[in-house]
């Protein structure tokens, strides 16, 4: 058989309580005698000195008013009070003490203030003039509380310019943990941010719901007003940047949509523009600067603004499409330290060709810019470090930093504007390349660059620190980038429609999301 085996478990514990004597604290916080006597409180707060009016008739009285607070969270007070006296003259006068509903053993809460009075009254005349000492003393002990006491302050919300909406105020337990009420004001065309404790002013104090602590003291209010930001700005193209400047610490969130090529006389439509967008946190007064592309030309050995590469004297040719971007830096569009602090770029498409031998164009793209080349030539897409260039012909002129081809060819289409441009080409059109900073598959440039020597990081967070989360690169071709091309989701356009790419003039948009502090 098998024997019964037994087991004993033993757990020691040691569960160690103190008391808090750092949280006893008992004072005065008032005393007043009445006209033609003195009251004073010592710094302390825990001594009265009193000196009555004259007393000199019979039931002549003298009043001191007082107040004692238990300032203590977690222990109630007891108050034990005694007097001394020379009891020489104890037949001369009457000690009366309202105190505390008339007792003289009195439990104050914690954090309560209770008021007291002491009456001296003259009952019998004296001969020669004297001063008496009295001496009262209130002895305070502790006594346990089950739960912790709060004091309250006051928040009061204000709409602060808003359209509609109202908030009653709310009273707040000092030194407990609580959460601010949810807005529910509105503004027509703007975002709440948060709360700040100044009406003018746009920096975030508080934001929405946030828990908060003892914000102002005991029995005090605050007010707090609303920050609003302007939910959407929108740019077009104007042949110029545009200057945005943060109002207030927030998410923010930036769409661009690159410019299509230019459109010649010839039957393939121009190549259409990149769509990116990603939400990213700035600062409050934080300049940037944001470059929107023109769509591609037909002129002769015309460029289209913000890296639109040169087309040449065919009229059946179009130059490539401006990129749409964001930086740090402003300056003139091919400005290099400018265009090293983009942040995010949307690419242009590429110029439009005769079409005799293909049957489309060279999109903006993503990690990589869109080729269409006839006659099977061998051609390297515009990448993350480089521009587009056919390898194999030699009329071929290659994208660059920034731009699309800056020198033409007679019979060739421009290459598209981009992170790194499209060639220009004799046997086809090519887009630009798209960045966005955090973006997987992207290259950010080193902030040592210069114009002669460029250099990559192999990693996709710009120099700045600025890197974009919830990011979305789209090709003109509607096709989602990771680090590699996905499938078909198509665009959303600037006026809410779906199409496979950008049309026309390139197009930025800011939307403020919320606000951060």
């Amino acid at each position: 058989g098998f024997a019964t085996v037994t087991a004993n478990l033993i757990i020691n514990n040691n569960a160690n309580i103190s008391s808090n004597p750092d949280d006893f604290n008992v004072f005065f916080t008032s005393a007043n005698a009445e006209e033609g006597g003195t009251a004073t409180i010592s710094n302390d707060k825990k001594k009265i000195t009193y000196s009555t009016k004259e007393l000199k008739n019979i039931g002549d009285k003298a009043e001191l008013n007082y107040t004692i607070k238990n300032n203590s969270s977690q222990y109630d007070a007891e108050i034990d009070m005694d007097i001394s006296f020379d009891n020489t003259y104890a037949s001369y006068f009457k000690i009366t003490y309202e105190t505390f509903d008339d007792t003289n053993s009195v439990l104050i809460d914690a954090k309560e203030e209770k008021n007291g009075k002491i009456i001296i009254e003259l009952i019998k005349p004296v001969i020669n003039d004297v001063q008496i000492s009295l001496i009262t003393s209130f002895n305070a002990n502790a006594k346990e509380r089950t739960s912790i006491a709060y004091e309250n302050y006051t928040v009061r919300y204000h709409g602060n310019g808003s359209t509609s909406g109202s908030m009653d105020s709310q009273s707040i337990s000092y030194g407990l943990s609580t959460s601010l009420l949810s807005n529910s004001y509105t503004k027509t065309d703007y975002t709440f941010a948060g709360w700040t404790d100044e009406e003018n002013s746009k920096t975030v104090k508080y934001l929405n719901g946030e828990e908060v602590n003892s914000i102002v003291d005991p029995n005090e209010s605050i007010d707090l007003y609303a920050v609003w930001v302007k939910t959407k700005n929108d740019y077009s193209y104007r042949n110029s940047y545009y200057t945005y400047t943060t109002e207030t610490k927030g998410k923010y969130l930036i769409e661009l949509w690159g410019a299509q090529g230019g459109q010649g006389s010839g039957a393939i439509k121009a190549g259409n523009g990149a769509y990116v967008s990603g939400i990213v946190e700035l600062d409050q007064n934080t300049n940037i600067y944001i470059y929107t592309g023109q769509q591609g030309v037909s002129t002769t050995h015309g460029s289209a603004w913000n890296g639109g590469g040169l087309k040449g004297q065919e009229a059946s040719d179009g130059s490539g499409g401006g990129s749409t971007d964001v930086r740090l830096v402003s300056g003139t569009w091919n400005n290099f330290d400018s265009l090293k602090s983009r942040i995010m770029v949307a690419a242009g498409g590429g110029g439009s060709d005769d079409g005799t031998a293909h049957n489309n164009s060279g999109a903006g793209g993503g990690i990589l810019g869109l080729s269409y080349i006839y006659n099977n030539n061998n051609y390297t897409n515009a990448t993350q470090t480089s521009g587009g260039v056919e390898l194999t012909a030699s009329t071929s002129i290659s994208g660059i930093f920034g731009s699309g081809n800056t020198s033409y060819i007679n019979t060739a289409a421009g290459g598209g504007g981009g992170y790194y441009g499209g060639g220009g080409t004799d046997y086809g059109t090519m887009g630009g390349s798209s960045f966005i900073s955090g973006h997987a598959g992207c290259n950010a440039i080193n902030e040592t660059s210069t114009s002669s020597s460029i250099i990559h990081t192999g990693q996709p967070n710009h120099y700045s620190g600025l890197v974009f989360t919830n990011t979305v690169m789209i090709d003109g071709e509607g096709y989602s980038w990771t680090d590699v091309r996905g499938t078909y989701v198509g665009q959303v356009q600037p006026n809410g429609t779906t199409s496979a790419g950008h049309t026309g003039n390139g197009y930025a948009r800011i939307t403020f999301i919320e606000g951060t502090k």
